[in-house]
């Protein structure tokens, strides 16, 4: 940490004291340095950089700080942000030229493909995931094809295609194990793992988290590895291995909490709460969904900070706190107004339920009971037409590859075909304009002046071969005694 405060602060200095030449230079050293440790920081170093480009328009480093621009706002998850300037650079695509262009177009598609993917619009997210492989396959971009195969993977598991997004997480692995990118591999692994926990194969989930982690401790990436610390957490407590994985979760928060990914430290002391409430340690599962609730407050994120809200509200009924019950209870409630999610209303109810009967409210008790249930049946419903939905999705995304893999098909056969052709007209000599030929000999004179037989001009100017050969007429001069109309028997 003292080592990027100090490369930090070095470079601030630096970017003060430094010509307006050089100045886009250091902004991207600092952009670089920050996208990881301080996202918010790195924003305000990319609206810099797009500032001076203003002054002297340069469309490729403008893609380029656009690119890294985006990428922050998505781990921000300011979604409406990046799309803003996504949009704007698929406007600026036309622009720009030279040999990092299919690199800078392929990747606006790509970060256009997950901002769709944020907004849970799967069919788009495929279709610029897919424009922008076209892309990086024209460059030969081994990494970023590895990273958009990660990212497709991550389609097909909200779609519950869970062996179709291993397809991609497998194909980007061995594309991260060629080219030796530990950091591309990491973060594959870690995806593979999550499958197979969605899969509910918990130890092979466990051994593929372990597998990222060794590498992120080789890379002494930290933030790596306090998310696979809180997935391994998650893992083990569905293995009933509830010390080790209040292990893991303990771990993961000793790196957060003093980062600036607080929406992570807050998941983090979430499922301390969760495990502790399992385990029947409410004072303890109070005291963790309380340092989550005051992360929460203050972020963008009202469905967790109800989520939130409604557990506390739960713990408080089972101490006996009855009035700090209903006081939270109302808190999401009052949350929940303008928020139609059918999943938190089943917590609340649910919720609410427990509060009355704890109360000897049991008419109320069972109105709040009636209405989780209606809930839950239209959450099931809901679900039996997702499920009808995501085929129908599905459908399409297999007819559009189908369509990709014809167009390839088509294209590849176009291109030995043009292969074909150039070669051809490669090896196409042709005689044309006057030829002086010596009218006794009928040798003639080349390019060079110098004179040669008609044979050895005509190979040297054509395709074609000479085979010896006597006319009749030559024969009857040159051969009277042999008659060429006998047929010969050869051994």
């Amino acid at each position: 940490m003292n080592n990027y405060i100090d490369e930090l602060n070095a470079l601030q200095k630096q970017l003060e004291m430094t010509s307006a030449k050089d100045k886009l230079d250091v902004l991207k050293r600092l952009v670089v340095l920050t996208e990881d440790e301080n996202p918010n920081q790195a924003e305000k170093f990319c609206l810099a950089a797009l500032e001076e480009i203003k002054h002297d328009p340069d469309p490729v480093l403008q893609g380029q700080f656009l690119i890294e621009l985006i990428k922050t706002y998505i781990k921000l998850q300011k979604y409406s942000k990046a799309s803003e300037y996504s949009k704007y650079c698929l406007t600026l695509q036309d622009e720009i030229y030279g040999p990092l262009a299919e690199q800078i177009i392929g990747q606006f598609h790509s970060l256009n493909g997950m901002i769709y993917y944020h907004f849970n619009d799967y069919k788009q997210a495929l279709s610029s995931f897919n424009r922008s492989l076209k892309f990086f396959h024209m460059c030969n971009r081994d990494k970023e094809i590895g990273e958009v195969c990660r990212n497709i993977a991550l389609i097909y598991q909200r779609l519950g295609d869970y062996w179709q997004a291993l397809d991609y997480l497998n194909h980007a692995d061995d594309i991260y194990s060629q080219i030796s990118d530990d950091h591309g591999k990491a973060k594959t692994l870690n995806n593979i793992g999550i499958i197979h926990a969605r899969l509910k194969n918990y130890n092979e989930a466990v051994t593929y988290y372990t597998a990222s982690l060794k590498i992120r401790e080789k890379l002494n990436d930290k933030i790596g590895k306090s998310r696979v610390y809180n997935n391994l957490g998650n893992a083990l407590l569905n293995l009933k291995q509830f010390e080790k994985s209040i292990e893991y979760y303990l771990k993961a928060e000793k790196i957060l909490i003093n980062s600036v990914y607080k929406n992570n430290l807050a998941d983090v002391y979430h499922n301390l709460g969760h495990i502790y409430q399992k385990l029947k340690n409410l004072p303890l599962s109070l005291k963790y969904y309380q340092n989550c609730l005051n992360i929460r407050k203050n972020i963008e994120d009202r469905y967790n900070y109800i989520k939130v809200l409604t557990n506390i509200a739960s713990v408080h009924c089972h101490l006996g706190s009855l009035s700090e019950a209903e006081k939270y209870i109302r808190q999401a409630l009052d949350n929940s107004k303008d928020i139609e999610s059918k999943e938190l209303s089943i917590g609340l109810y649910s919720t609410m339920a427990e509060i009355f009967r704890a109360k000897q409210q049991y008419l109320k008790a069972l109105e709040m009971l009636k209405k989780y249930g209606e809930v839950k049946k239209q959450v099931f419903n809901e679900k039996c037409n997702q499920q009808m939905a995501d085929f129908q999705i599905r459908y399409q995304i297999d007819q559009q590859q189908q369509q990709i893999a014809i167009y390839k098909s088509k294209n590849i056969r176009l291109i030995n075909a043009n292969k074909k052709l150039r070669k051809a007209i490669k090896q196409l000599k042709i005689l044309k304009g006057l030829l002086p030929i010596c009218p006794r000999c009928k040798k003639i004179r080349d390019d060079q002046g110098y004179w040669t037989q008609v044979e050895e001009y005509v190979v040297n100017h054509s395709d074609a071969e000479f085979t010896h050969g006597l006319c009749p007429e030559c024969a009857k001069k040159f051969f009277p005694e042999v008659d060429i109309n006998q047929d010969q028997t050869g051994e």
